[in-house]
């Protein structure tokens, strides 16, 4: 019996024994948790690399071509008459393009004059260049490059047009300057100092001077002009002498041109 209660007691004084190991090692884990204290986590930083959105390079269409300007150049009945081109009016332009693209014709097919919102082909410069050197031909070189081209062209009518603009690729541009053209035949001076200075026929466009070089003998002159013509110097001394005419802007005729000299 007393082997028995042992017993009991030996087993009891087992488990008391490791319930107290336990509460210590418990004990134990809550002070090391203390002494280290509380524990952070830092979120992870990721460093993304910024996208940069596709740029389209858009090449800018090339601008098509166009007019700059145009003059216009009118002679008259009795101006091509003076010249022996018959009595008809004939227009001469002088169009001055930026041509940008040689898909862009400058052609003289390409260009019409507006009349009236009607218009008109155009043709070739020949007539008026035929008489005088200060109207260029139509050029088939010019029409083949790129850049500021001159296009000469002409339209010849037996009756007067009323030209509004020229017409180019769909585009109408007004003409910006009108010049009359005068038909002079011979000039002369005559009076104090008496000479033939010229005898030919010639077209002279009424936006340019006309010089005529002259030897005066010794001595003061003054030179005194039909009306609508202006000369310059009007007083002349002699010796050899640069005389300028200026006409104004109407389409005269002369056979010939006098210029009274006197002293």
């Amino acid at each position: 019996m007393t082997t028995v209660v042992n017993y009991a007691i030996a087993i009891a004084a087992t488990i008391l024994i490791a319930a107290v190991a336990v509460l210590m090692y418990i004990l134990y884990l809550q002070a090391a948790t203390s002494a280290f204290g509380s524990v952070t986590t830092m979120p992870v930083v990721t460093t993304t690399t910024p996208t940069t959105p596709m740029t389209t390079v858009t090449t800018p269409e090339t601008s098509s071509s166009h007019i700059i300007s145009t003059v216009l150049y009118i002679a008259t009945p009795n101006v091509t008459e003076c010249v022996n081109l018959g009595r008809q009016y004939i227009y001469y332009f002088n169009i001055t393009v930026d041509r940008k693209r040689l898909e862009d014709p400058v052609g003289h097919y390409i260009f019409k004059a507006v009349v009236r919102n009607v218009t008109y082909n155009l043709t070739t410069a020949t007539l008026l260049p035929l008489k005088s050197v200060y109207f260029k031909p139509y050029s088939q070189a010019d029409v083949r490059r790129l850049g500021i081209i001159n296009i000469y062209l002409e339209l010849t009518s037996r009756t007067p047009l009323q030209i509004d603009a020229v017409e180019y690729l769909g585009k109408r541009y007004p003409i910006d300057k009108i010049v009359y053209i005068v038909c002079i035949n011979g000039i002369r001076f005559r009076g104090a100092f008496n000479k033939i200075v010229s005898n030919s026929t010639i077209l002279i466009p009424t936006d340019i001077p006309y010089a005529i070089n002259v030897a005066l003998p010794s001595g003061t002159y003054r030179i005194a002009a039909p009306p609508d013509v202006e000369v310059s110097p009007q007083m002349l001394q002699g010796g050899n002498i640069t005389v300028m005419i200026k006409f104004v802007n109407k389409p005269l005729v002369y056979n010939p041109l006098i210029l009274e000299v006197s002293r």
